[in-house]
């Protein structure tokens, strides 16, 4: 992550209790806060600190460490309050703040997340990753031992809300190509073949 002082002007706090592939979404935030000479101080799960993934993002002053409310021992709605509680005591230190404890059930993320945070949804919503290049070189040679043809990666089937009944299977044989699935549809984390 890079130091303040980089010509930015302002600092920004997000709460963000979601994983890897929503912070990826959230890049165009980033993105807009940062032209409008924002750095932000991300409160985020563990996993998405400890992955390195945000860690050479130009938009990004410091992670937080915040509980996963669904993991959690306290239960969602106890680790929620106590998420937002503290986002409550850091906000007054900084000048922007915004939050999303939820997407909702459905519709286009990207665009959800500024209207939540009450910034327009500007032109740019390309998505970027900000990975080193031997961890990219590495991930590429393993997807192309491992998957040469290629692979669906499926997270429909995750049981993690009570909403998401849905198994895409069907749907993904029907629809797709006959490509091996890499599935996070257990509460481990872990990706499992399906087929």
């Amino acid at each position: 992550m890079l130091p303040y002082s980089m010509g930015i002007k302002k600092k920004a706090l997000i709460l963000y209790h979601h994983g890897l592939g929503d912070v990826i979404m959230l890049t165009p935030v980033l993105r807009e806060l940062f032209l409008r000479e924002y750095q932000v101080d991300l409160m985020c799960r563990k996993p998405v600190k400890d992955s390195g993934l945000l860690d050479n993002c130009p938009y990004i002053g410091k992670l937080i460490t915040i509980e996963n409310p669904w993991w959690s021992k306290k239960g969602k709605g106890a680790q929620l309050r106590e998420n937002l509680s503290l986002f409550n005591e850091l906000k007054a230190h900084y000048d922007w703040s915004g939050e999303i404890q939820s997407h909702g059930k459905s519709g286009h993320r990207v665009n959800k997340s500024f209207t939540l945070m009450g910034l327009d949804v500007p032109n740019n919503l390309q998505l970027e990753v900000f990975i080193p290049q031997e961890i990219e070189r590495e991930a590429l040679n393993y997807i192309n031992k491992n998957y040469p043809d290629g692979y669906i990666f499926n997270h429909t089937r995750s049981k993690l809300h009570s909403y998401n009944s849905w198994d895409s299977s069907e749907w993904i044989a029907n629809n797709l190509p006959d490509l091996p699935i890499v599935d996070t549809s257990d509460e481990s984390g872990k990706h499992n073949m399906i087929n």
